[in-house]
């Protein structure tokens, strides 16, 4: 049987080992929906309920070498039949792969989301669900928000982040 890779050792800035599993969400996502127009928040609840009744799922990798899971070639269980379908899949597909690049690494505690997944509904409270924890948003789900998220590393207080849990 295949078998997962461990996590990854990275060094931070005082050359301490900090684990990591390199998992690109949002470029995967971007893939998945790719030449579909974003449906609105509505049209995607609606949507919800056939990917799970119809058994629309993506099984990884989108991006084959990267991930929790490299060494799989990606494909659909059933094919979406609408945009808001392949929205609501990807958005599914995109928690459970966090969920599980997280649990891989040993991560605990809150998450904290920024950039565009801080807009995703679905996303988030998926997330939230497969990771067993809180998951919190970035006020205003900026995209360029990396950056000044990157202040949590060191233990800044970051008076702008959302206490929205889902």
């Amino acid at each position: 049987p295949p078998t997962r890779p461990g996590p990854r050792r990275e060094r931070d800035a005082h050359g301490h080992a900090v684990p990591s599993c390199r998992y690109m969400g949002g470029r995967e996502f971007e893939l998945l929906t790719q030449g579909t127009q974003p449906p609105e928040e509505l049209e995607i609840e609606g949507a919800l309920s056939d990917v799970l009744t119809r058994d629309i799922m993506r099984l990884p990798s989108v991006v084959e070498g990267s991930g929790p899971f490299p060494n799989h070639r990606g494909r659909w269980t059933n094919e979406p039949q609408s945009a808001a379908q392949t929205h609501a899949a990807a958005s599914l597909y995109a928690a459970m792969m966090t969920a599980c690049s997280l649990a891989l690494v040993g991560a605990d505690g809150p998450i904290l989301v920024e950039g565009p997944f801080a807009r995703n509904k679905l996303y988030l409270s998926a997330l939230a669900n497969c990771a067993g924890r809180d998951v919190h948003i970035a006020e205003g789900g900026t995209p360029t928000g990396t950056a000044e998220r990157a202040a949590v590393l060191t233990d800044m207080s970051l008076p702008n982040v959302e206490r929205t849990k889902f």
